[in-house]
C-alpha cells in the first residue's frame, strides 16, 4: 500500500516523461519561438522604464541598469534552457518541480505559476487599455464608469473595465483555433515593434549630446542628485537593476510549449538565449538615445520617449513611436502572456492535478482548447476589476519565485542518480567504479559516510543516493541562507555594526563552504543539447537575486500571496 508521503512526494522520471505521447500539434520553429519570447517581454516596459528609472532612481547609468539586470536575467535564462532541453514537455517551472521534488511541490509552484501567467497577461491587457485611452482622452474610462463603477474599494479598479476583458477574450479564441496561425500574427508584430525601436535608436542617435552624460551639480536642479554619468551613485545603477529587471520578465513563457515545438531540446534554449541577447541590445540602445537626446532629471516618466522626441522638433516618430509602436508592441506581448496558461493547465490537468474536462485537446486544431478558453475569460475578468499596480505586484512574486525553484531544480537535477540508458551504458564501462557505487547505495549510511561524501573522498564518478540526498539538503540550505543574508542587508541598521558583521562573515562562509560541497558531488551523466555553465556557482547566483528582489515587495504582496495559494485547499 503507497503511503501518503509517497503519493504526495512521487516524482516523474525522465523515463516516464520520454514515453509519454503529447496529444499537441508540433507547429513552432525556434524563429517562432523567440519571436513570441520578444514579444511577450517587450511590451509596455520599455515605453516607459527608461524615463522613469533614468528620472528619479540613476541617471544616464539607467544603460548600466538595464545591463545588470539583463545579467540577471540571462542567469534564469540559462537555468530555463537547461531544463527545457531536459525536460521538453508543456508546463514550465511546474513540470521542472515534478521532476525534482515531486507531486505537492509541483501542484503548489503550478498553482502559482499559473497566477504569475494570468496577472501577467491581466496586466498587460490592463496596460493596453489605459494606453488606447490616454489616445482618447479617456473617453473609455469616463464611458465604463457610465456603465458599472466599483467604489471604496482600495485594492481594486474604480471601474471595471470591459476593453480589456475583450481583448483577452478574442486573443484567446483566436489562440484556441490555430496556435501557428497566431504565432505568424505575433511574428509580423513583433517584426513591426523591433523595426520601431531600431527607427528610434537610428533617429536618436542623430540628436545625441554627450554633455547630458556630463551634466555638473550646478546644472541639475535640487532633488536630482549631483549630474554626471552616476548622478545618483553607483548605488542608483544598481537600485534601478531593480526595478528594470522586471521589463525583461516574460521569456519563460515560451517554455510551456515543450510539446509544440518541432525540436524542443534544441529550440527551446537557443530561442531563450536569443531572445534575451536581442530585449537587452534593444533596452540599452533606446536608454543610450534618450538619456543623449534630453537631460535626464526632464525626463517624462509616463512616455519619455514620445516627450523627448516632441521636445527635439521630430512630431512624426512621436506619432510613430505612440500610435504604431506603443499598441502593436503591447498587442504582440499579451498574445505571448496568454499562451503560457492553458499550457500550464493543461499539463496539470492530464497529470490529474486539475479538473479533467481541462485537459482536453481539440481534434482538428491540436490546441488546449477548453483550457485556452476558460483561462482567457479568467485573465480579462481580472484584468477588468482589478488596478495595474496591484496586478504587476502579485506578478511578481510569482515570477521570482518560479525563478527560484528553476535555479534550485538545476542545481538538484545536475547531481541527481536518475536512471537512463546513456548512464547505464557507461556504468558497465566503468566497472569498479561502477561497482563501489552499488556499495554505497547498499551499505547503511553513517556520519562517517556522511562527511566523507561532502568532500567525495572516494572520488565518485556518477551520483549515489547519498550524494544527491546531499546535493539536495546543501541546497535548501543555501536557500535558507540567502534569505538570511538578504534580511541582514535590509535591517543591519538595527544589529549595530559589530553585530552586523559577524552575522554576516558567518552566513557568507556558509553559504561558500555549501557551494564548494556541492562542486565536488559526481554530476549526472545524462546527455543534454544544452547545459548551463558554471553550476553550482550561476544558479546560486540567480537564487541570490530572486531572493533579494523578493524580500522588497511589501507585506501586503505577500498576504494576496498567500491568500492565493490557500485557494489550493479550498
Amino acid at each position: 500500500m503507497v503511503s501518503f508521503w509517497d503519493s504526495i512526494s512521487q516524482r516523474k522520471t525522465f523515463t516516464s516523461i520520454a514515453k509519454e505521447e503529447s496529444k499537441l500539434k508540433r507547429v513552432l520553429t525556434t524563429y517562432d519561438l523567440t519571436a513570441l519570447s520578444i514579444g511577450s517581454t517587450l511590451g509596455i516596459g520599455i515605453y516607459f522604464l527608461p524615463g522613469a528609472v533614468a528620472k528619479n532612481v540613476a541617471g544616464p547609468s539607467v544603460v548600466l541598469s538595464f545591463v545588470l539586470a539583463a545579467f540577471a536575467c540571462v542567469l534564469s535564462g540559462i537555468c530555463y534552457a537547461e531544463l527545457s532541453s531536459r525536460v521538453p514537455k508543456a508546463g514550465s517551472a511546474y513540470i521542472y518541480a515534478y521532476v525534482t521534488v515531486g507531486e505537492l511541490m509541483a501542484f503548489i509552484i503550478g498553482w502559482v505559476v499559473i497566477m504569475e501567467y494570468v496577472i501577467g497577461a491581466s496586466s498587460v491587457a490592463r496596460g493596453l487599455s489605459v494606453y488606447v485611452d490616454s489616445l482618447f482622452n479617456g473617453t473609455m474610462e469616463a464611458t465604463f464608469r457610465e456603465v458599472y463603477q466599483i467604489e471604496n474599494v482600495p485594492f481594486l479598479s474604480p471601474y471595471f473595465d470591459f476593453f480589456t476583458c475583450a481583448v483577452c477574450i478574442i486573443l484567446g479564441i483566436a489562440l484556441s483555433v490555430g496556435l501557428k496561425e497566431s504565432a505568424r500574427m505575433n511574428n509580423v508584430l513583433v517584426v513591426i515593434n523591433v523595426t520601431v525601436m531600431l527607427i528610434v535608436i537610428g533617429v536618436g542617435s542623430l540628436e545625441a549630446n554627450f554633455h547630458n552624460w556630463a551634466l555638473t551639480p550646478k546644472e541639475v536642479p535640487s532633488g536630482f542628485g549631483v549630474g554626471g554619468f552616476f548622478p545618483y551613485g553607483v548605488t542608483g545603477a544598481i537600485a534601478g537593476a531593480a526595478t528594470c529587471f522586471y521589463g525583461f520578465v516574460g521569456f519563460d513563457s515560451i517554455t510551456t510549449t515543450g510539446e509544440e515545438v518541432e525540436n524542443p531540446q534544441r529550440a527551446l534554449p537557443l530561442s531563450i538565449i536569443l531572445s534575451l541577447t536581442i530585449i537587452c541590445v534593444l533596452y540599452c540602445g533606446v536608454a543610450i538615445v534618450l538619456t543623449l537626446m534630453w537631460p535626464y532629471y526632464l525626463q517624462d516618466v509616463n512616455a519619455p520617449l514620445p516627450y523627448v522626441f516632441g521636445q527635439i522638433g521630430w512630431p512624426w516618430v512621436q506619432w510613430v513611436f505612440t500610435i504604431i509602436g506603443g499598441i502593436v508592441g503591447t498587442f504582440a506581448s499579451l498574445i505571448g502572456s496568454l499562451l503560457p496558461i492553458p499550457r500550464v493547465v493543461y499539463s496539470m490537468a492530464d497529470d490529474g492535478l486539475l479538473f479533467k474536462f481541462l485537459a482536453t485537446v481539440h481534434p482538428k486544431f491540436g490546441t488546449p482548447f477548453t483550457a485556452t478558453l476558460v483561462t482567457s475569460v479568467i485573465a480579462g475578468v481580472l484584468g477588468g476589476i482589478f488596478n495595474l499596480k496591484q496586478l504587476v505586484d502579485l506578478m511578481s512574486i510569482g515570477t521570482l519565485l518560479a525563478f527560484t525553484l528553476v535555479a534550485v531544480c538545476v542545481l538538484i537535477l545536475r547531481y541527481r542518480d536518475e536512471p537512463d540508458e546513456n548512464c547505464m551504458l557507461i556504468n558497465s564501462e566503468i566497472g569498479e567504479s561502477s561497482r563501489l557505487t552499488q556499495v554505497w547505495l547498499g551499505e547503511k549510511t553513517t556520519v562517517k559516510k556522511i562527511f566523507k561524501q561532502l568532500w567525495n573522498w572516494n572520488k565518485l564518478p556518477i551520483p549515489t543516493y547519498l550524494s544527491s540526498a546531499i546535493v539536495t539538503v546543501e541546497t535548501v540550505l543555501f536557500v535558507t541562507c540567502s534569505i538570511g543574508l538578504v534580511s541582514l542587508v535590509n535591517y543591519n541598521a538595527s544589529l549595530g555594526a559589530s553585530n552586523f558583521a559577524v552575522y554576516t562573515i558567518i552566513t557568507v562562509s556558509v553559504m561558500i563552504f555549501l557551494l564548494f560541497s556541492i562542486s565536488l558531488q559526481p554530476t549526472s551523466l545524462i546527455s543534454l543539447q544544452f547545459k548551463a555553465p558554471f553550476v553550482p556557482l550561476l544558479p546560486a547566483i540567480s537564487i541570490m537575486f530572486n531572493v533579494y528582489l523578493m524580500l522588497l515587495l511589501d507585506l501586503a504582496t505577500w498576504i494576496r500571496f498567500v491568500s492565493w495559494l490557500s485557494v489550493d485547499y479550498i
